[in-house]
């Protein structure tokens, strides 16, 4: 920078520097950006928590669905004690399982086995057997089973899982499936 003779410097009027009202407004849009951002990853995380109870609770039901279907499935109209073939919907169902065929008939175990909600506040899935109480499933709200009488080696069944999230969120999910009793 060359100075001219009889000129005074003035630092403070360089082109190079700030004004208070360039840096306020400097400021203010990072101040937007950053509250952009911050929105935009709440919301992921909150939808992250969301889907994370949701796949909770989904791989809960599955497994309840996928051990009741392998044990129903053994079962026969006349095994099933307490949900008769007459389309009503019924909270717990007991049967029995066959133990072989002699002959051409079905031979049965003499145990039963039963898929009930039961535990601490009745919101487990639970299998019970002679060899015990089996919890199958957590956070069920409720468990139905239904024969209609059209078709009574079609056993219907109504799961319906809650969780709250860690968000506070209630969800549910419902969950359906027949099954097709082989030994009938």
């Amino acid at each position: 920078m060359k100075i001219e003779p009889g000129k005074k410097l003035n630092f403070w009027k360089s082109s190079q520097a700030f004004t208070l009202v360039e840096t306020m407004m400097t400021v203010l849009i990072f101040s937007f950006v950053l509250a952009s951002l911050y929105t935009v990853l709440a919301a992921g995380q909150s939808s992250w928590e969301t889907n994370k109870t949701r796949i909770e609770m989904q791989q809960q039901v599955r497994n309840a669905m996928d051990w009741m279907i392998n044990d129903l499935r053994q079962s026969g109209g006349s095994s099933i004690a307490d949900v008769p073939a007459n389309g009503t919907w019924y909270n717990q169902i007991t049967f029995k399982t066959p133990s072989g065929v002699s002959g051409g008939s079905i031979s049965w175990n003499a145990s039963t086995i039963r898929f009930i909600l039961g535990g601490t506040g009745g919101n487990q899935l639970q299998r019970i057997d002679a060899s015990g109480t089996r919890v199958i499933a957590q956070n069920i709200q409720t468990i139905q089973f239904r024969r209609q009488s059209s078709s009574s080696n079609i056993l219907e069944v109504n799961i319906t899982a809650q969780e709250i999230s860690v968000k506070g969120l209630t969800m549910q999910y419902p969950f359906n499936f027949k099954v097709q009793i082989r030994n009938t």
